[in-house]
């Protein structure tokens, strides 16, 4: 995967030799703020043999070209069963490609998308991916997000950081229930 990372440089940034000058409206933008991106929900339960679905979200981008992340988490209580592209990255009409998933060892499983045009890269927050977690078993992993590659679209890397989430799996009889405490008859 870090292999299609630095191809998907090499290929943005022969895009840029070919593209005329100010056709991606903020040449030369210097990003300052790391980019956030992190798992939404933050926390999810199911039943052994269920799915849940979390969006990977990137939050305070500037002219974002492309992204990659390593998903770890204990392959025993949770597999990655899909990856999809979210709607951020094309929002303003680049062409987009989704990266993988790769899966090099049973816990990492790594994925991520370039894009390219002549548009701009999108500013802001959105949905960069959907991924779809299958319950293989009872327990509780963290679900981190490691080794995270941003870049801006004319493929300068940005500082980016990751918040993770946590799935807890149960069994399929096993029920929690949290209700509310009601207290009669005190003031």
């Amino acid at each position: 995967m870090r292999r299609n990372l630095a191809l998907m440089l090499i290929a943005m940034a022969l895009l840029l030799v070919v593209q005329p000058r100010g056709s991606l409206g903020r040449v030369g933008a210097k990003l300052v703020q790391p980019v956030t991106l992190r798992l939404e929900p933050s926390e999810v339960t199911t039943v052994a043999g269920g799915t849940v679905t979390l969006d990977l979200v990137g939050e305070g981008t500037t002219n974002l070209g492309a992204f990659e992340v390593d998903l770890v988490r204990d392959a025993s209580v949770a597999d990655v069963a899909e990856v999809s592209l979210g709607d951020f990255l094309g929002s303003t009409g680049r062409n987009t490609m989704l990266l993988g998933p790769d899966r090099r060892q049973p816990a990492w499983v790594t994925f991520g998308a370039f894009s390219w045009g002549h548009e701009p890269g999108p500013d802001g927050s959105g949905v960069l991916a959907r991924i779809t977690l299958q319950a293989t078993g009872v327990g509780t992993t963290t679900l981190t997000l490691q080794d995270i590659q941003v870049v801006d679209a004319q493929a300068n890397l940005v500082p980016a950081l990751g918040l993770g989430a946590v799935m807890t799996v149960l069994s399929p009889g096993e029920v929690r229930a949290f209700l509310p405490l009601i207290v009669r008859g005190r003031p």
